[in-house]
Formats: C-alpha cells, sequence, structure tokens
C-alpha cells in the first residue's frame, strides 16, 4: 500500500534537478577542455597551465557538486571560470573570440543557479557584466595582463571557441529539457501510486474493519449463549469457539502488524544461516492443527554466504510453509512440504512445495492481491500472501508460483545476493 518514493532515483524538485543539471555541463565542459587542451599544446606554456586550471577547477566543482555542497560548487566553478575568460579574453585581445564563451557561461549560470541562490545569481551576473563592459571598454587590451598565444593560430583557436561555446549552451539546453521530461515522468509514476496507494487504503480500511468486527460480533454472541447455558459440558464447547475466533483475531492483528512494519521500517541486512531459519520456522509451526500429519523435508545446497534481512525472510517463510500445512490434502496418503534452497553464482532460490489441494489456474494471477481469498477453505484474512509479496520485494526478489488442484502448490523465491 506504501511506496518508498526514495526509490525514485529522478529528480523531481527543482532544485534537485538544477544540481544534476550542474553536474552533467561540468562533465561535457570537462570533455570539451581536454580537447582543447590538446589543441593547444602547440602553444604558449602559460595557455597549457591555464586550461589545466580549468579542467582541475572542473574537477573540484564536480566533486563538491555530487557531495552535496551545491552553492560551494557553483561559486567556485562560475567565479573562477569567469576569471580565466576574463584574462584569456584580455591576453589574446580578443583575437581568437575567447570572450564568446561569456554568453554560453551566463546561460548556464541562470539555468543552474536555482531559487535558493538568486541573490547569489544576481551578483554573480553583475560581476560578468561588468567584466564584459571592462573589456569591451578598454577594447580588450588591458594593460597589466600581457598577451599569449600564437597570431597565426588565432583562426583555429576563434573557429574552436565559437563552436565549443554553442555546443555547451546547446547541450544544456538539451540536457535541461531531458531531465525535465525524466522529472515529469517521475512525477506521474509517483502520482500513478499515490492513487493506487489511496485506492489500497480505502479498501484496507473496510476489509480491517470487517475482519475485526466479524470475530468480535461471533464472541459477543456466544458469551451470551453461554450465559444462559445450565450444562458446563456446554459451556466448555462455547469457550472453545471463542478460543477459535479469538486465535483467528490476534493472527489478523499480527498481520497488520507485519503489513505495517514492513511498510515503514528499512531493510536490515545481515549474514544469515538459512537451515537454521527454515528449521525454527518449522518448529514453530508444528503446534498447529495438522501439522504432526505433516512429512517436512529439506534440502540445502549452499556454498557461499548470504546476506538478507532475516525477520522478513522469517515471516515470509512462515506464512508460506503455515499456508502449505492449512491447505493439505488429507485424502492423500501422505502430506508433504518440501523447503530448498540452493545458491547460484549471484542468486539464492528457496523453493516451497507442498502436494495440497492447489490452487486453481483462475486464482493463480489474484493471490497476492491485498484480502483475495483462492479457495473456499480459506481461514485466513487474504492479507498472508499479499505480505509476502510486498516483503520479497522490499528485500529485492522475486516470488513465483506454479499450482494445480489436486496436485499441489510450488512458490518460488529468488534473491540477488
Amino acid at each position: 500500500m506504501q511506496k518508498n518514493s526514495s526509490q525514485l532515483a529522478l529528480p523531481v524538485d527543482y532544485e534537485e534537478r538544477c544540481n544534476t543539471l550542474f553536474s552533467r555541463v561540468i562533465l561535457f565542459s570537462t570533455i570539451l577542455m581536454m580537447l582543447n587542451l590538446i589543441e593547444d599544446l602547440q602553444d604558449d606554456w602559460i595557455v597549457i597551465l591555464l586550461d589545466l586550471i580549468v579542467i582541475i577547477v572542473f574537477g573540484i566543482s564536480y566533486f563538491l557538486n555530487v557531495r552535496n555542497f551545491h552553492l560551494l560548487s557553483k561559486i567556485i566553478y562560475f567565479s573562477l571560470i569567469s576569471s580565466i575568460i576574463f584574462y584569456f579574453s584580455a591576453a589574446t585581445y580578443s583575437r581568437n573570440s575567447v570572450a564568446l564563451t561569456f554568453f554560453p557561461f551566463t546561460a548556464i549560470m541562470i539555468l543552474v543557479m536555482g531559487n535558493k541562490n538568486k541573490f547569489v545569481l544576481y551578483g554573480m551576473l553583475f560581476i560578468l557584466l561588468s567584466m564584459t563592459v571592462y573589456l569591451e571598454y578598454h577594447s580588450y587590451q588591458i594593460k597589466w595582463i600581457n598577451a599569449i598565444g600564437t597570431p597565426k593560430r588565432d583562426p583555429i583557436s576563434t573557429a574552436i571557441n565559437v563552436i565549443s561555446s554553442f555546443l555547451t549552451l546547446a547541450f544544456t539546453i538539451f540536457t535541461l529539457s531531458k531531465i525535465n521530461n525524466e522529472a515529469e515522468i517521475a512525477l506521474l509514476k509517483q502520482q500513478e501510486e499515490l492513487k493506487k496507494a489511496n485506492q489500497e487504503l480505502d479498501r484496507f480500511v473496510y476489509s480491517v474493519s470487517h475482519d475485526l468486527r466479524a470475530p468480535l460480533a461471533s464472541i459477543k454472541g456466544l458469551v451470551m449463549v453461554a450465559n444462559l447455558e445450565q450444562d458446563p459440558k456446554a459451556t466448555q464447547e462455547y469457550l472453545k469457539h471463542i478460543e477459535q475466533r479469538v486465535n483467528k483475531l490476534d493472527d489478523f492483528i499480527r498481520e497488520i502488524i507485519d503489513y505495517s512494519r514492513n511498510a515503514s521500517t528499512s531493510i536490515a541486512l545481515e549474514k544469515i544461516e538459512l537451515p537454521e531459519i527454515v528449521q525454527e520456522v518449522i518448529d514453530n509451526l508444528k503446534y498447529l492443527e495438522n501439522a504432526n500429519k505433516i512429512t517436512f523435508k529439506t534440502n540445502y545446497k549452499i556454498d557461499k554466504e548470504i546476506f538478507l534481512d532475516k525477520s522478513r525472510l522469517k515471516i515470509v517463510l512462515n506464512n508460506l510453509i503455515s499456508n502449505a500445512i492449512k491447505y493439505s490434502d488429507w485424502e492423500k496418503d501422505e502430506s508433504y512440504v518440501s523447503i530448498t534452497c540452493q545458491t547460484l553464482p549471484h542468486k539464492v532460490i528457496i523453493t516451497i512445495k507442498d502436494n495440497g489441494i492447489g490452487i486453481g489456474e483462475e486464482h493463480q494471477s489474484k493471490i497476492f492481491t491485498m484480502f483475495y481469498r483462492a479457495t473456499e477453505q480459506s481461514q485466513g484474512s487474504g492479507l498472508g500472501l499479499y505480505i509476502v509479496k510486498e516483503m520479497v520485494e522490499k528485500m529485492h526478489g522475486q516470488i513465483t508460483i506454479e499450482s494445480e488442484v489436486k496436485k499441489g502448490t510450488t512458490f518460488r523465491i529468488t534473491f540477488d545476493i
């Protein structure tokens, strides 16, 4: 009924989208800068040094951004890169159109700063505008900055700077569009999951209120009849029926608790010993009605360590094995429940097989639905298998069923390890 929204990796929040965009732009800019460095290897050493500084600044900014120091990352990136653009523009007298990079640089700054950093954005835009005006006023010839570069290579540098500038801008716009589209898809998915959760909640409230009230009403009726009964033996019989209703109510409440815990608590992985867990579950179920008539068969082929959520796995196995006991076919000479655990290179497979009454094919696609009862003999609330599936999926596993009426049922659970 409840889904963990943190499982969605796509950034829906606007600030997250800005930060994601910034990371991708840095990576793209780094690739372009490395290509530019290769071209500048024929130039002055100071040009090569400045290219390296730019690449290092890109790396530092990217590291800070992915470590959630978003504002610091952006301030370092835009401050140092704008200073280097200013220096290159003045040192080459704008012969190679370095100043063109101010335009995509400004556009990127506006797109990635986000709403929380508006005043920082305004301040940096003012600085960029001031730099541009200062360069234009002095015709890109600043007395305190010495000329660098080779004039004969100006056409090549100009082409590279123009192409790089507009490639970066195009990439930024394309990436922003893609991120927004991804965010919209994620939002629609969340809305669909919320709608589904609300529908399940309505069904849950209705079914819970009914399943809680039914045993209580039955108990109330039995108490009234028992109070009128004079025969002690008949009274004992009524008390036995009351006990049965109380046990049913207790089982239902436990299922609700299991469901709630699974929805609200995170996975707790630990090293487990499957044979010990299986045996513990079987021992806990040995007092279940007719459990003494069941032959339990176990088979283990385990050659590696297994890390799973122990408490959830116990609940899953308890539900499946107890169902196999409850729905045994007593017309057969022998009733058995077989539990097989096997490890593969990257998986562990747990198989629970019985030769009970089986489940009709028309029910098999619905048995994991909340409150669904597959047979008229059903003694439970219809929550058990729903909880099993929810827990298995919470542990990133899969569960499948194969069943045939009068022949038996096989549940197969697969976990990645």
